[in-house]
Protein backbone atom coordinates (compact mmCIF):
# COMPACT_ATOMS: atom_id res chain seq x y z
CA UNK A 1 0.00 0.00 0.00
CA UNK A 2 3.27 2.35 0.62
CA UNK A 3 3.15 3.08 -3.14
CA UNK A 4 -0.26 3.46 -3.34
CA UNK A 5 -1.68 6.91 -4.58
CA UNK A 6 -5.48 6.26 -3.30
CA UNK A 7 -6.42 9.47 -1.86
CA UNK A 8 -9.96 8.26 -0.33
CA UNK A 9 -10.06 4.74 1.75
CA UNK A 10 -12.85 3.40 4.10
CA UNK A 11 -11.74 0.55 6.14
CA UNK A 12 -14.04 -1.67 8.43
CA UNK A 13 -12.49 -2.99 11.17
CA UNK A 14 -13.59 -5.88 13.34
CA UNK A 15 -11.37 -5.14 16.56
CA UNK A 16 -9.23 -2.04 17.16
CA UNK A 17 -6.19 -3.83 17.09
CA UNK A 18 -6.50 -4.01 13.48
CA UNK A 19 -6.90 -0.67 13.07
CA UNK A 20 -3.78 0.07 14.87
CA UNK A 21 -1.89 -2.25 12.85
CA UNK A 22 -2.46 -0.75 9.33
CA UNK A 23 -0.36 2.28 10.49
CA UNK A 24 2.55 -0.12 11.32
CA UNK A 25 3.12 -0.57 7.88
CA UNK A 26 3.50 2.54 5.45
CA UNK A 27 0.29 4.04 4.95
CA UNK A 28 -0.29 5.99 1.76
CA UNK A 29 0.84 8.96 2.07
CA UNK A 30 -1.67 10.47 -0.28
CA UNK A 31 -4.80 9.99 1.72
CA UNK A 32 -6.57 12.73 2.03
CA UNK A 33 -9.81 10.79 3.01
CA UNK A 34 -10.46 8.56 5.61
CA UNK A 35 -13.19 6.94 6.94
CA UNK A 36 -12.89 4.15 9.73
CA UNK A 37 -15.58 2.07 10.95
CA UNK A 38 -14.65 0.01 14.03
CA UNK A 39 -16.91 -3.10 15.79
CA UNK A 40 -15.24 -3.66 19.02
CA UNK A 41 -12.60 -2.72 21.83
CA UNK A 42 -9.78 -5.01 22.47
CA UNK A 43 -6.90 -5.48 24.76
CA UNK A 44 -3.82 -3.17 23.35
CA UNK A 45 -1.63 -0.79 24.08
CA UNK A 46 -3.08 2.53 23.28
CA UNK A 47 0.01 5.03 24.12
CA UNK A 48 2.27 3.21 22.10
CA UNK A 49 0.16 3.83 18.80
CA UNK A 50 1.01 7.01 16.31
CA UNK A 51 -1.45 7.23 13.53
CA UNK A 52 0.65 9.41 10.96
CA UNK A 53 -1.06 10.33 7.73
CA UNK A 54 0.23 13.45 6.69
CA UNK A 55 -1.91 14.70 4.28
CA UNK A 56 -4.94 14.24 5.84
CA UNK A 57 -7.98 17.13 5.34
CA UNK A 58 -11.25 14.67 6.33
CA UNK A 59 -11.37 12.20 9.20
CA UNK A 60 -14.46 10.38 9.98
CA UNK A 61 -14.77 7.21 12.93
CA UNK A 62 -17.36 5.21 13.57
CA UNK A 63 -17.08 3.13 16.40
CA UNK A 64 -19.93 1.29 18.45
CA UNK A 65 -18.77 2.25 22.46
CA UNK A 66 -15.37 3.45 23.69
CA UNK A 67 -14.18 5.43 26.47
CA UNK A 68 -13.92 9.46 25.94
CA UNK A 69 -10.43 9.03 27.25
CA UNK A 70 -9.30 6.82 24.42
CA UNK A 71 -10.99 8.57 21.50
CA UNK A 72 -7.43 10.82 21.31
CA UNK A 73 -5.27 7.79 20.32
CA UNK A 74 -7.38 6.92 17.47
CA UNK A 75 -6.84 10.15 15.97
CA UNK A 76 -4.19 11.11 13.52
CA UNK A 77 -1.37 12.87 15.12
CA UNK A 78 -1.03 16.56 15.26
CA UNK A 79 2.00 17.78 13.65
CA UNK A 80 2.80 21.26 11.80
CA UNK A 81 2.16 19.22 8.17
CA UNK A 82 -1.17 18.64 9.30
CA UNK A 83 -3.51 20.29 7.74
CA UNK A 84 -6.73 18.31 9.44
CA UNK A 85 -10.03 20.33 8.68
CA UNK A 86 -12.57 17.74 8.89
CA UNK A 87 -13.86 15.57 11.49
CA UNK A 88 -16.81 13.43 12.17
CA UNK A 89 -17.44 11.19 15.02
CA UNK A 90 -19.81 8.68 15.27
CA UNK A 91 -21.08 6.51 18.15
CA UNK A 92 -21.31 6.02 21.67
CA UNK A 93 -18.99 7.31 24.24
CA UNK A 94 -18.51 7.73 27.88
CA UNK A 95 -18.83 11.65 28.10
CA UNK A 96 -20.95 14.86 26.17
CA UNK A 97 -19.16 17.22 28.31
CA UNK A 98 -18.40 20.01 25.88
CA UNK A 99 -15.37 21.22 27.50
CA UNK A 100 -13.68 17.97 27.26
CA UNK A 101 -14.74 17.50 23.63
CA UNK A 102 -13.15 21.62 23.09
CA UNK A 103 -10.25 20.52 24.91
CA UNK A 104 -9.42 17.55 23.18
CA UNK A 105 -10.28 19.51 19.39
CA UNK A 106 -8.07 22.01 20.35
CA UNK A 107 -4.89 19.74 19.22
CA UNK A 108 -6.07 20.53 15.96
CA UNK A 109 -6.22 24.06 14.73
CA UNK A 110 -7.20 23.81 11.07
CA UNK A 111 -10.69 22.09 12.28
CA UNK A 112 -13.35 23.92 10.43
CA UNK A 113 -16.23 21.76 10.44
CA UNK A 114 -17.03 19.23 13.17
CA UNK A 115 -19.61 16.47 13.31
CA UNK A 116 -20.63 14.24 16.11
CA UNK A 117 -23.18 11.88 16.71
CA UNK A 118 -23.26 10.42 20.16
CA UNK A 119 -25.93 7.96 20.20
CA UNK A 120 -27.42 6.48 23.46
CA UNK A 121 -26.32 9.00 25.96
CA UNK A 122 -27.91 7.89 29.51
CA UNK A 123 -27.85 11.12 31.24
CA UNK A 124 -28.38 14.18 29.58
CA UNK A 125 -29.75 17.91 30.87
CA UNK A 126 -30.53 20.38 29.31
CA UNK A 127 -27.50 22.66 31.12
CA UNK A 128 -25.38 19.78 28.91
CA UNK A 129 -26.44 21.99 25.25
CA UNK A 130 -26.22 25.17 26.70
CA UNK A 131 -22.76 24.39 27.91
CA UNK A 132 -22.18 23.11 23.85
CA UNK A 133 -23.57 26.18 22.79
CA UNK A 134 -21.30 28.73 24.91
CA UNK A 135 -17.73 25.89 23.81
CA UNK A 136 -19.00 26.47 20.24
CA UNK A 137 -21.50 29.32 19.14
CA UNK A 138 -20.48 28.55 15.28
CA UNK A 139 -22.15 25.17 15.44
CA UNK A 140 -25.49 23.54 15.36
CA UNK A 141 -26.78 21.74 18.25
CA UNK A 142 -29.67 18.99 18.29
CA UNK A 143 -30.55 16.31 20.96
CA UNK A 144 -33.56 13.90 19.94
CA UNK A 145 -35.12 12.60 22.84
CA UNK A 146 -36.51 9.88 20.98
CA UNK A 147 -33.53 7.85 20.16
CA UNK A 148 -31.25 9.22 22.87
CA UNK A 149 -29.25 10.52 20.09
CA UNK A 150 -27.01 14.18 20.24
CA UNK A 151 -25.83 16.24 17.19
CA UNK A 152 -23.09 18.96 16.95
CA UNK A 153 -22.17 20.19 13.08
CA UNK A 154 -20.70 22.89 11.22
CA UNK A 155 -23.69 25.00 9.60
CA UNK A 156 -21.20 24.45 6.55
CA UNK A 157 -20.32 21.03 7.10
CA UNK A 158 -21.11 19.17 4.32
CA UNK A 159 -24.03 16.49 5.44
CA UNK A 160 -22.93 13.00 6.35
CA UNK A 161 -23.54 10.75 2.65
CA UNK A 162 -24.63 7.98 4.68
CA UNK A 163 -27.50 6.92 7.17
CA UNK A 164 -27.10 3.64 9.88
CA UNK A 165 -30.83 2.53 10.60
CA UNK A 166 -30.84 -0.08 13.82
CA UNK A 167 -33.61 -0.95 15.89
CA UNK A 168 -34.17 1.87 18.01
CA UNK A 169 -35.66 3.29 15.45
CA UNK A 170 -39.37 3.35 14.57
CA UNK A 171 -40.18 6.44 12.58
CA UNK A 172 -37.51 9.04 10.13
CA UNK A 173 -38.72 12.28 10.80
CA UNK A 174 -36.01 13.21 12.62
CA UNK A 175 -33.71 12.86 9.93
CA UNK A 176 -32.34 15.75 8.16
CA UNK A 177 -31.39 16.07 4.24
CA UNK A 178 -32.76 12.84 3.17
CA UNK A 179 -32.34 13.67 0.01
CA UNK A 180 -28.28 13.72 0.00
CA UNK A 181 -28.11 10.17 1.53
CA UNK A 182 -26.64 8.26 -1.39
CA UNK A 183 -25.46 4.90 1.20
CA UNK A 184 -28.14 3.05 3.74
CA UNK A 185 -27.39 0.84 6.20
CA UNK A 186 -29.89 -1.04 7.56
CA UNK A 187 -28.33 -3.39 10.33
CA UNK A 188 -27.77 -3.77 14.19
CA UNK A 189 -26.40 -1.27 16.02
CA UNK A 190 -24.29 -3.71 17.40
CA UNK A 191 -23.16 -4.71 14.10
CA UNK A 192 -23.76 -8.85 14.27
CA UNK A 193 -27.61 -9.32 13.91
CA UNK A 194 -30.18 -8.53 11.76
CA UNK A 195 -33.07 -6.45 12.81
CA UNK A 196 -36.89 -5.97 11.61
CA UNK A 197 -38.13 -2.55 9.99
CA UNK A 198 -41.52 -1.96 10.91
CA UNK A 199 -43.95 -1.21 7.37
CA UNK A 200 -44.18 2.29 8.36
CA UNK A 201 -40.67 2.74 7.96
CA UNK A 202 -40.25 0.34 4.96
CA UNK A 203 -42.87 2.43 3.51
CA UNK A 204 -41.29 6.07 4.21
CA UNK A 205 -37.83 4.61 3.04
CA UNK A 206 -39.31 4.56 -0.66
CA UNK A 207 -40.24 7.78 -0.60
CA UNK A 208 -38.26 10.00 0.86
CA UNK A 209 -34.82 8.07 -0.04
CA UNK A 210 -34.49 8.50 -3.97
CA UNK A 211 -31.18 9.08 -4.27
CA UNK A 212 -29.61 5.96 -2.11
CA UNK A 213 -27.23 3.92 -4.83
CA UNK A 214 -25.28 1.80 -2.04
CA UNK A 215 -26.93 -1.08 0.43
CA UNK A 216 -25.64 -1.99 3.17
CA UNK A 217 -28.13 -5.12 4.70
CA UNK A 218 -28.63 -8.56 5.20
CA UNK A 219 -30.21 -11.22 2.96
CA UNK A 220 -33.39 -11.27 5.39
CA UNK A 221 -34.03 -7.64 5.20
CA UNK A 222 -33.60 -7.82 1.00
CA UNK A 223 -37.19 -10.03 1.56
CA UNK A 224 -39.16 -7.20 2.60
CA UNK A 225 -38.42 -4.49 -0.27
CA UNK A 226 -39.46 -7.80 -3.23
CA UNK A 227 -42.57 -5.92 -3.67
CA UNK A 228 -41.44 -2.61 -4.49
CA UNK A 229 -39.21 -0.86 -6.31
CA UNK A 230 -36.58 0.11 -3.86
CA UNK A 231 -33.75 -1.75 -5.11
CA UNK A 232 -33.58 -1.41 -8.39
CA UNK A 233 -31.62 1.76 -8.15
CA UNK A 234 -28.79 0.24 -6.25
CA UNK A 235 -25.68 -0.06 -7.32
CA UNK A 236 -23.20 -1.32 -4.81
CA UNK A 237 -24.88 -3.98 -2.52
CA UNK A 238 -23.51 -5.51 0.76
CA UNK A 239 -25.09 -8.24 2.08
CA UNK A 240 -24.57 -10.26 5.01
CA UNK A 241 -26.12 -14.02 5.50
CA UNK A 242 -26.95 -14.99 9.07
CA UNK A 243 -27.76 -19.02 7.04
CA UNK A 244 -27.14 -20.45 3.66
CA UNK A 245 -24.12 -18.18 2.56
CA UNK A 246 -24.07 -16.58 -0.80
CA UNK A 247 -27.34 -18.28 -1.94
CA UNK A 248 -29.48 -15.63 -3.47
CA UNK A 249 -33.07 -16.47 -4.65
CA UNK A 250 -33.80 -15.42 -8.37
CA UNK A 251 -36.56 -13.09 -7.15
CA UNK A 252 -34.55 -11.21 -5.11
CA UNK A 253 -31.57 -11.01 -7.88
CA UNK A 254 -33.72 -9.53 -10.29
CA UNK A 255 -34.62 -6.68 -7.94
CA UNK A 256 -31.46 -5.16 -8.68
CA UNK A 257 -31.05 -4.38 -12.55
CA UNK A 258 -28.47 -1.66 -12.22
CA UNK A 259 -25.86 -3.54 -9.58
CA UNK A 260 -22.46 -3.11 -10.48
CA UNK A 261 -20.62 -4.22 -7.00
CA UNK A 262 -21.50 -7.10 -4.69
CA UNK A 263 -19.52 -7.88 -1.58
CA UNK A 264 -20.81 -10.74 0.45
CA UNK A 265 -20.04 -11.50 3.70
CA UNK A 266 -21.65 -13.66 6.99
CA UNK A 267 -22.33 -12.56 10.12
CA UNK A 268 -20.94 -15.87 11.68
CA UNK A 269 -16.97 -16.78 11.97
CA UNK A 270 -15.41 -19.26 10.41
CA UNK A 271 -14.48 -20.42 6.74
CA UNK A 272 -17.44 -21.20 4.35
CA UNK A 273 -17.08 -23.80 1.78
CA UNK A 274 -19.20 -23.05 -1.40
CA UNK A 275 -18.78 -24.78 -5.03
CA UNK A 276 -17.00 -22.46 -7.91
CA UNK A 277 -19.12 -23.90 -10.92
CA UNK A 278 -22.67 -23.40 -9.18
CA UNK A 279 -22.78 -20.84 -6.55
CA UNK A 280 -20.45 -18.28 -7.72
CA UNK A 281 -20.94 -19.63 -11.62
CA UNK A 282 -24.46 -19.12 -10.81
CA UNK A 283 -23.90 -15.53 -9.08
CA UNK A 284 -22.03 -14.06 -12.37
CA UNK A 285 -23.88 -15.33 -15.67
CA UNK A 286 -27.55 -16.05 -14.29
CA UNK A 287 -28.24 -13.45 -11.46
CA UNK A 288 -25.63 -10.50 -11.76
CA UNK A 289 -24.27 -10.61 -15.48
CA UNK A 290 -23.79 -6.92 -15.06
CA UNK A 291 -21.41 -7.02 -12.11
CA UNK A 292 -17.82 -5.12 -12.58
CA UNK A 293 -16.63 -5.89 -8.66
CA UNK A 294 -17.39 -9.71 -6.80
CA UNK A 295 -15.93 -9.89 -3.35
CA UNK A 296 -17.00 -13.06 -0.79
CA UNK A 297 -15.46 -12.67 2.28
CA UNK A 298 -13.98 -16.08 3.98
CA UNK A 299 -14.72 -19.04 1.63
CA UNK A 300 -13.08 -22.49 0.49
CA UNK A 301 -13.73 -23.30 -3.13
CA UNK A 302 -14.76 -27.49 -2.92
CA UNK A 303 -14.78 -28.11 -6.43
CA UNK A 304 -11.66 -26.68 -8.03
CA UNK A 305 -7.95 -26.40 -7.14
CA UNK A 306 -7.72 -23.40 -10.18
CA UNK A 307 -10.04 -21.41 -9.48
CA UNK A 308 -8.53 -18.57 -11.03
CA UNK A 309 -7.65 -20.30 -14.57
CA UNK A 310 -11.38 -21.94 -14.50
CA UNK A 311 -12.91 -18.10 -14.06
CA UNK A 312 -10.44 -17.07 -16.71
CA UNK A 313 -11.63 -19.57 -19.20
CA UNK A 314 -15.81 -18.75 -18.21
CA UNK A 315 -14.53 -15.43 -19.71
CA UNK A 316 -12.23 -16.57 -22.76
CA UNK A 317 -14.39 -15.08 -25.35
CA UNK A 318 -14.22 -11.66 -24.43
CA UNK A 319 -11.46 -9.36 -24.62
CA UNK A 320 -11.05 -7.91 -21.73
CA UNK A 321 -10.36 -10.52 -18.85
CA UNK A 322 -11.34 -10.16 -15.10
CA UNK A 323 -9.25 -9.60 -12.69
CA UNK A 324 -8.91 -12.52 -9.90
CA UNK A 325 -7.50 -13.20 -6.99
CA UNK A 326 -8.12 -16.56 -4.36
CA UNK A 327 -6.58 -17.01 -1.27
CA UNK A 328 -8.35 -19.98 0.16
CA UNK A 329 -10.04 -19.79 3.26
CA UNK A 330 -9.76 -16.37 3.12
CA UNK A 331 -11.78 -14.23 -0.11
CA UNK A 332 -11.93 -14.38 -3.89
CA UNK A 333 -12.15 -11.13 -5.55
CA UNK A 334 -13.07 -10.42 -8.95
CA UNK A 335 -12.48 -7.33 -11.24
CA UNK A 336 -14.08 -6.86 -14.92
Amino acid sequence: MSTSILVHVSIIFPKLSEYFHVFDCQFPIHIEKLYVSIFSIDKIDYHQSMICVPNLIDFQLEICQIPFDLIEYLLPSNNKNNYFKRFAFIGQTTTINAKSWKILLNKYHFIERLDLHLSDIKHFQLSDIEEWKSEFPMYSIDYNSFNNSFRIHSSKFDILERLSLNERIENLNHIEYVNKINHLIIRSQYWCSYIDLSLNIRNDLLKRFNHIKRLTTTYRQLEYFLQTKFLNQIEQLDLEFSEKYCLIQYDIAEQFIHLKSLFLSSIYDGIHQINLHSTIKEILFKKFSNLIYLYIDAIRILDDEHVENSISQWYSSQLNQPSIHYIQGKSLSIWF
